[in-house]
C-alpha cells in the first residue's frame, strides 16, 4: 500500500469519527434515565441572566434540567477574573474542579480551591467570584411542588 492511499483511508476514519463526536459523544442518555456526561467536552455559553457588573466573565453550560429530573438541576460554570452578586435561591452544593472560587457573604471570604466542596443555603445573598479562574459543577435541589420558578 502506498503513502498516498494510507493517507486518504486515515483521513476518511478521522473526518468519520469527528462526525459521530457531537453532544451524543458529551452526553449520553440511557433508556434507564441514567446520563453519561463527558463534563470536559461540555459547550459553555455566556451566563443568560442580567448580572452587575456586566463585564463579569461568566459562562454556563446547564447539564440536567426539568427535562431529567423534576428536583435536582446541575450543570458546569466558569468564572473568569471577575465576579458578581447573587442570591442562591435553593440549596447548593458546588464542587470546584479547577482554579479557585471566593464566596463573599457579610464581609467574610470563603476559598474553595480545585477538589473543594462549598454548600450554600438557599435564600443566601452573596458575592461568587473567582480572583483568576474557577471552572465548578454546581448542583441544586428543585422542587416544583414548592414554587413555580425555574
Amino acid at each position: 500500500m502506498d503513502v498516498k492511499n494510507l493517507e486518504g483511508m486515515i483521513r476518511k476514519i478521522l473526518a468519520e469519527m469527528d462526525e459521530g463526536r457531537s453532544e451524543e459523544s458529551t452526553r449520553r442518555v440511557d433508556e434507564s434515565g441514567i446520563i453519561s456526561i463527558r463534563a470536559e467536552e461540555a459547550e459553555l455559553t455566556d451566563f443568560p441572566f442580567d448580572i452587575v457588573p456586566d463585564r463579569a466573565r461568566v459562562r454556563l453550560a446547564h447539564l440536567a434540567g426539568p427535562e431529567e429530573s423534576p428536583r435536582l438541576r446541575f450543570g458546569l460554570m466558569e468564572i473568569d477574573a471577575s465576579g458578581f452578586p447573587w442570591t442562591v435561591e435553593r440549596d447548593t452544593l458546588i464542587y470546584v474542579i479547577e482554579g479557585g472560587l471566593e464566596i463573599i457573604i457579610d464581609d467574610r471570604v470563603l476559598n474553595s480551591e480545585a477538589g473543594g466542596l462549598l454548600f450554600i443555603p438557599a435564600a443566601s445573598a452573596l458575592e461568587i467570584s473567582a480572583p483568576a479562574f474557577a471552572r465548578f459543577l454546581y448542583c441544586l435541589l428543585h422542587d416544583d411542588r414548592a414554587d413555580t420558578s425555574n
